[in-house]
């Protein structure tokens, strides 16, 4: 093994030990303010921090369910950066070949082009084909009915989709109908996205990588979690954004030189 490759190793498992340090914390929102408060840092804690990053993304597939809960506040210290810290960022993360981390702050320094879906959206309506108004929408989502949750899948009122979140009757598979959608509101799969339980779903996130009305950044950080023939068919979507690009490609490398990596973490982990 080559010395760079014995210096990403060991990066890897300081950054391994810090999203350990960080998952031990009894509110995310202390872990966002962790990471902001070294990504905002000297060159060695940004450094530190970036890594940190790159590991909780890559994590996002395989990690334990408390270093998979970190992506939310690593994304969020990210993005709630100011825009010059995000490009001193990128330029770091670049030279350090950071790819996922690089692909989302690169994106959300983009301007946004979501598609538009307000003239894709479609009257809700009842068993008899009449049109329901908003108050009776929003009234029939608080219903523990698996009948009311069919009728509303495809609401587009943020508020009707607040409630039927909160539905105890509400399953994986029918909020995977909702975010498999196309179009769908991207206002809508942020809102699935930030939901406490759902949002730590991996088929719930995967979906949302796979969803070309998700938010950019959020689609680049996702990109672990998708499988080869996810990541075939994102490249086939027209117009693909160049961040997500370089976000897939890393994928690719990674799964030809994670192992070698990989058995040197273990070392030094024994």
């Amino acid at each position: 093994m080559t010395d760079d490759q014995d210096l990403l190793a060991l990066r890897r498992v300081t950054a391994h030990e810090a999203l350990a340090s960080l998952s031990a914390l009894s509110e995310l929102s202390m872990v966002k303010s962790q990471l902001s408060a070294w990504l905002t840092g000297d060159q060695a804690f940004r450094l530190r921090g970036l890594w940190i990053c790159e590991a909780a993304f890559e994590r996002g597939a395989w990690g334990s369910t408390e270093e998979r809960s970190l992506f939310k506040p690593t994304l969020s210290a990210l993005l709630g950066l100011s825009t010059a810290y995000q490009v001193k960022l990128l330029v770091i993360a670049k030279q350090e070949r950071l790819e996922l981390t690089r692909a989302t702050l690169w994106s959300a320094l983009m301007p946004s082009n979501h598609p538009s879906t307000e003239s894709s959206s479609q009257p809700t309506v009842d068993a008899t084909g009449r049109a329901l108004t908003l108050g009776e929408r929003r009234a029939l989502a608080r219903r523990p009915s698996a009948n009311s949750i069919e009728i509303l899948l495809n609401d587009s009122d943020p508020i009707v989709l607040k409630h039927l979140l909160q539905n105890p009757r509400l399953t994986e598979e029918l909020i995977l109908r909702i975010v498999c959608r196309r179009p769908q509101s991207t206002k809508s799969l942020l809102m699935i996205f930030e939901h406490p339980i759902w949002g730590q779903r991996r088929e719930i996130q995967r979906a949302l990588a796979l969803n070309p009305y998700s938010v950019l950044a959020l689609r680049c950080a996702l990109i672990s979690t998708c499988s080869y023939e996810d990541r075939e068919s994102i490249l086939r979507e027209p117009a693909l954004p160049a961040p997500l690009k370089a976000a897939i490609n890393r994928q690719y490398e990674s799964s030809s030189s994670d192992s070698s990596a990989l058995q040197v973490i273990e070392l030094f982990e024994s």
